[in-house]
């Protein structure tokens, strides 16, 4: 032991970091799930709308016309920052990181929830959340 440890009155009551991947997420009362449908989730809403699905390949081809215009930019190396921009912009920081949503008006009942989650309720499959995990594949 040394001296810092004896000198301190604190004593260090810690747990190792686990390397498990799993995270325990609590799950939604009775109340949160009733507050989530009562109204529109206008911040995930628009994913089903018209146009919605065809942002993304104007955007991809805009980053692609972006990239390509840079003189020392090759065909390849365009592609592959069109893929970086689009999956860490767009999809990964969009989709999958941020958290709530902008607006109050539900009473937080979607403030541990992401974007990626928000959508069609959470149900999984639907022909939404299908285009937006092909697109990246696709690209």
């Amino acid at each position: 032991m040394t001296m810092l440890e004896r000198a301190s009155p604190y004593k260090e009551i810690s747990r190792r970091r686990s390397s498990s991947l799993v995270m325990h997420q609590v799950v939604e009362r009775a109340d949160e799930r009733l507050d989530q449908q009562s109204e529109p989730n206008w911040n995930s809403s628009w994913v089903n709308s018209k146009g919605a699905w065809a942002i993304h390949i104007v955007i991809i081809i805009a980053l692609k016309i972006l990239f390509n215009s840079v003189p020392w930019v090759s065909q390849e190396v365009g592609w592959t920052l069109t893929n970086l921009s689009y999956m860490a912009v767009g999809s990964y920081l969009m989709f999958h990181y941020v958290r709530g949503i902008p607006f109050e008006f539900n009473a937080g009942a979607f403030d541990d929830l992401v974007m990626w989650e928000q959508i069609d309720n959470e149900a999984q499959y639907t022909p939404t959340k299908k285009w937006l995990t092909f697109v990246p594949i696709l690209l």
